[in-house]
């Protein structure tokens, strides 16, 4: 037992020595000084993010679905394969138009050897043209077959290139049959399986792009006359997480029933750490009067009580209660209208339970 009370005594001389020295009846709290702020009156405008490019893929030529290669939630690259339709057909079609080609070569390769013989009937009948061995009719028959197998060769030349257009057009047609990815982004709706057949137009997925987001919020006109095209705006997402916007461009558009305007604001994407996703809702702090400076005190400073608002100022360690006006919420701060002096030391931490000239200890 004397072994035990030894270490107990040991204990709490140890205890003793570690615990900071408060005076009687000394409270300890934290403090912050009243400082200026430059300030500006805003109001709180609910917007959403949207994205620059989102929207659904089609298919630009009808053909049965041979294979897929993207699920709902998958990301893709610009370029990146979603799907590819069966393109028998159209290979069967590209062969009958290249076979049709080399006809045409062939009949255009005939023409011009008809063209070289009607030119050498030409120029002997020309040359016996004062002989009694021809006659000015024979003359003229050459020269009329000379014309018409010049015809002939340019008819075949021009089938041969419409020919030629009609492979391109197939080969385009079957280049159609590879889907790719428009833009990066997520695979968000999928409705093509394979087996189906796909008409011209029909839709296949439903991408959007995460990459290139932006901020789109509907501000009441009166408030639109004080913004301007590269103004910095505050915005806030629902768990608090703060960011600066830039405002883009306005949307020559009103919406009737509210009368309000479409304004477009972009923001860094890498300063964010927060998943984003598109419809999400954000807070967007529109300032609707110009800059100036103004004290502000920390929220934490503040108490309600009777009807109104007191923070604590410390002088010569003691605290005092002091009635003030507050305004504008401005962050973790508050703008102060009156009651409060640039300096003024407030309690921040422990003045709930303060009472009026208690000796307090200041601990940071």
């Amino acid at each position: 037992m004397k072994k035990i009370f030894a270490i107990l005594g040991v204990v709490v001389v140890a205890l003793h020595i570690s615990t900071p020295v408060v005076a009687q009846n000394e409270t300890l709290v934290a403090v912050d000084t009243i400082r200026p702020e430059v300030v500006s009156e805003t109001v709180a405008v609910f917007g959403e993010i949207v994205s620059r490019k989102s929207g659904a893929v089609q298919v630009a030529i009808s053909a049965p679905v041979a294979d897929v290669h993207v699920r709902v939630g998958d990301r893709v690259e610009q370029g990146d394969l979603i799907a590819t339709l069966d393109s028998t057909m159209l290979e069967l079609q590209k062969n009958t138009v290249s076979a049709r080609i080399a006809m045409a070569e062939w009949a255009s390769r005939r023409a011009e050897t008809q063209l070289a013989l009607s030119k050498q009937q030409e120029e002997r009948f020309r040359q016996l043209r004062h002989s009694a061995a021809t006659t000015e009719a024979q003359l003229e028959d050459a020269e009329l077959a000379l014309k018409i197998s010049e015809h002939a060769l340019g008819e075949s030349k021009a089938n041969i290139d419409q020919i030629r257009r009609e492979l391109e057009i197939s080969e385009h047609n079957i280049a159609l049959t590879v889907i790719t990815a428009p833009y990066s982004g997520v695979i968000v709706e999928r409705s093509i399986e394979v087996g189906q057949y796909k008409r011209t137009g029909d839709h296949i997925v439903r991408i959007v792009g995460d990459h290139e987001l932006e901020i789109e919020a509907y501000i009441p006109y009166r408030y639109i006359d004080v913004l301007s095209v590269g103004e910095s705006v505050t915005a806030e997402f629902d768990n608090s997480t703060k960011f600066e916007t830039k405002l883009r461009a306005f949307i020559p558009e009103e919406h009737v029933s509210t009368r309000t305007r479409a304004v477009r604001f972009e923001f860094d994407q890498s300063s964010i750490d927060d998943q984003l996703a598109v419809n999400q809702n954000v807070i967007l702090h529109i300032p609707v009067s110009s800059e100036k400076q103004a004290l502000t005190v920390h929220k934490d400073a503040v108490l309600a009580q009777q009807g109104g608002y007191v923070v604590y100022v410390v002088q010569d360690d003691t605290a005092s209660p002091q009635s003030v006006q507050i305004g504008e919420a401005i962050g973790s701060r508050y703008e102060v209208l009156s009651g409060l002096s640039e300096g003024d030391r407030t309690v921040i931490r422990g003045n709930e339970r303060l009472v009026p000239n208690q000796k307090v200890k200041i601990i940071n």
